[in-house]
């Protein structure tokens, strides 16, 4: 057994040659532990190191580290007991026990073991300790744990400190060179399978022990694949399951002893006998430089661009920030002095990064803090302006929390104090006869007044929404009868925003056949229980009314007068201005507006907000138009009542078309969309139903088009 006193001699000749060859500062300081020598602290001048190494620990990197101490030894049994009161060893009852490294300490338990250590020494403990496992008692087996960095106390050595000191100023496989070695390191080839006493084999370069070997060490870090790009610092992810460990032990082969190795562990982990630690602390008298502070801190603010002043609460500290998204450095970044400012664009948002440095600290961690141009957003108009049969209740919102609102329908603008207020959802109702332009705005103390919002309301008997020309998928793989999917292309067109009402059929037809003509505001409810016919006949007369031409021409009317027509020969002419209803793949090109999903509102089969259908219609046809409308602007193009296309019902081929019609004959119209009966699946918008011409259902109704 060799006597601390020995070990102190020891200590003492190798500092003195190291001080003669080394270019780094290497004097034994202060003993922390006053045990005659086993604990001494070496500084490490701070500089800049390649890390990890190819094959074992990629992708290599430069790391620049300040300067800081390392224990020169792993803390021993008598240390750890003398600080925090009892051994957890397991090599505990050895002879020279008191000599070895201890190990089976949990990595909570070696950072409480920092603290009070710092606390023996009269230093600022640099780490703070809550929600500890036990609350009393040890092995400690959970615990939130922060690093404060600024504090002079001991700490665990994050991983780029450790790999910096066993290196030792080398760049070879071991700390010694390219081969294993048994004058360096206790491993499974030399340890007769038991720890070591501490500095028993040789030192590295920089005068430190058992780097390798003997025990693993507790780094600070949590455990993640390395990041590209050199850094400055590094204390690894923010957050993690496991820690890193470092260094091999007595019972691992001499692979894991290479200076890049890296293993991890869970930091609850007491039952290992091959764990242990080492402390660093800053260079002496010396923390980290506290983090940048910014005056206004972040939020939101009405100024595009903002000055924000920053400062550093350490002496004699110079500041460089950024503003284009890369990380500040002690090199890297715009120059000031602590007070100084930094100038931010807020809109729509700018992220202002910190960091604080001094020569002989460690360099602060960043500050990171996002600046936002705080514009009210602008009013939101439900249903959206346009043409309308009748007066419209407009529902009025704004995305910012909180906001105030007012509006106008006389032709002037509102503002925070002109105009009518109107709380966020509330409505108003809108003449469409004559045209009326609702002007809304929001606003917000301390933020900026949003847009004005305009939209004019106009009378139509048929309102219409222009639908873009364009090329779709159309079919899908759900159902039979909607294979093969094929490229369809189709020419602008005008589509009704909405499904033909029950009072539009009564005044154009002098008729209303509705199944629900009973329903409270029936007028605004879709027409439906009318035959194709009946939908072709009212095309033709709208149009005469609006002076078009007709697209249809009707003979063999039957009955000759009157309704439901049950049969009729019907030959169509698209080449005429007039109404006409939609081919199916018009319907299906308007319905999706662009959407490749199953539905015009995504995957879902949650309809309420788009739909009525048989979960939320209360089995009946519902107004149309209060359900959220699809991109396109149209609305109830899901749900309500199926409409009547102008298509007989085929079979789809694989072939790409062009403004196809369907098949020259057959038995069955189509129709699409589903209805206030129907389930969610039938609200898809590949979906095809049919009917015979000649019937009607209360399920089923129609919306009209128009050329462009």
């Amino acid at each position: 057994m060799r006597r601390p006193s020995v070990l102190a001699a020891l200590a003492a000749a190798l500092v003195a040659a190291l001080a003669a060859s080394c270019p780094y500062p290497v004097p034994v300081l202060d003993n922390p532990l006053d045990a005659d020598g086993v604990g001494y602290l070496v500084q490490v001048a701070g500089g800049t190191f390649s890390m990890g190494q190819a094959g074992i620990a990629e992708p290599v990197h430069a790391v620049t580290l300040a300067g800081f101490r390392i224990g020169q030894y792993e803390v021993t049994q008598a240390q750890y007991e003398s600080v925090m009161g009892y051994n957890p060893s397991a090599f505990s009852s050895a002879e020279d026990a008191s000599l070895r490294p201890v190990e089976q300490v949990t990595w909570y338990d070696a950072a409480e073991f920092c603290n009070r250590l710092s606390l023996r020494e009269g230093l600022q403990p640099a780490y703070t300790i809550t929600g500890r496992l036990p609350a009393i008692g040890h092995p400690i087996v959970a615990a939130t744990v922060v690093l404060v960095p600024e504090m002079n106390g001991f700490r665990l050595p994050s991983e780029a400190q450790w790999e910096y000191a066993v290196r030792g100023g080398s760049a070879s496989t071991y700390p010694w060179g390219e081969s294993p070695s048994g004058a360096y390191a206790w491993y499974d080839d030399n340890s007769e399978s038991e720890t070591h006493p501490v500095g028993e084999v040789s030192a590295n370069a920089w005068g430190l022990s058992d780097m390798t070997g003997n025990v693993w060490e507790w780094c600070q870090d949590w455990y993640a694949a390395y990041a590209s790009g050199a850094q400055e610092n590094p204390t690894g992810p923010a957050s993690g399951s496991v820690r890193v460990l470092r260094g091999g032990s007595w019972i691992h082969s001499s692979g894991y002893l290479r200076s890049a190795d890296r293993r991890f562990s869970l930091p609850s982990d007491a039952a290992t006998l091959s764990v242990g630690f080492r402390v660093v602390a800053p260079l002496a008298g010396q923390g980290a430089v506290a983090a940048p502070v910014f005056d206004p801190p972040p939020g939101l603010y009405p100024t595009d661009p903002l000055s924000v002043t920053i400062n550093c609460a350490t002496d004699g500290a110079s500041i460089r920030y950024t503003t284009d998204g890369s990380p500040p450095t002690s090199s890297n970044g715009t120059l000031i002095a602590p007070g100084g400012q930094a100038v931010v664009g807020t809109s729509p948002t700018g992220t202002l990064r910190a960091v604080a440095f001094k020569d002989g600290m460690s360099t602060s961690s960043v500050t990171v803090g996002s600046y936002v141009y705080s514009v009210v957003a602008a009013p939101t108009l439900s249903p959206r302006p346009g043409f309308y049969a009748v007066d419209q209740v407009v529902t009025v919102l704004c995305a910012t929390s909180g906001a105030s609102m007012r509006y106008t329908t006389d032709g002037t603008d509102p503002t925070t104090e002109l105009g009518d207020p109107l709380a966020n959802g509330g409505t108003v109702t809108v003449v469409v006869s004559p045209a009326t332009t609702l002007r809304v705005v929001a606003y917000k103390d301390g933020w900026v007044d949003s847009v004005v919002t305009a939209g004019t309301y106009e009378y139509a008997f048929m309102p219409t929404v222009a639908v873009p020309g364009g090329t779709f998928t159309m079919g899908s793989l759900a159902a039979a009868g909607e294979q093969p999917t094929h490229e369809a292309s189709v020419g602008a067109f005008r589509m009704g925003a909405f499904e033909v009402t029950q009072g539009q059929f009564q005044i154009v037809t002098g008729h209303n056949p509705s199944a629900f003509s009973g329903n409270v505001s029936a007028a605004d409810c879709p027409v439906e229980s009318l035959s194709w016919f009946d939908a072709v006949e009212f095309c033709n007369l709208l149009s005469a009314i609006e002076g078009k031409t007709p697209a249809y021409v009707i003979a063999d009317r039957v009955p000759a007068t009157g309704y439901p027509i049950t049969a009729a020969t019907v030959t169509a002419d698209f080449g005429q201005d007039g109404y006409r209803l939609p081919t199916e793949a018009q319907w299906e090109y308007a319905a999706r507006a662009g959407t490749v999903s199953s539905y015009y509102w995504g995957e879902s089969t949650e309809a309420t907000a788009y739909a009525w259908y048989s979960s939320n219609s209360t089995a009946r046809t519902r107004t149309t138009g209060r359900r959220l409308p699809n991109a396109f602007g149209l609305y109830d193009m899901a749900g309500n009542v199926w409409e009547w296309c102008h298509d007989w019902l085929g079979l789809y081929t694989a072939d790409a078309q062009t403004d196809p019609t369907g098949p020259a004959t057959g038995t069955e119209r189509v129709a699409r969309g589903g209805s206030w009966n129907q389930s969610a699946v039938w609200l898809r918008s590949a979906c095809r139903g049919d009917s015979s011409p000649g019937s009607g259902s209360s399920e089923l109704g129609f919306r009209v088009v128009l050329p462009p």
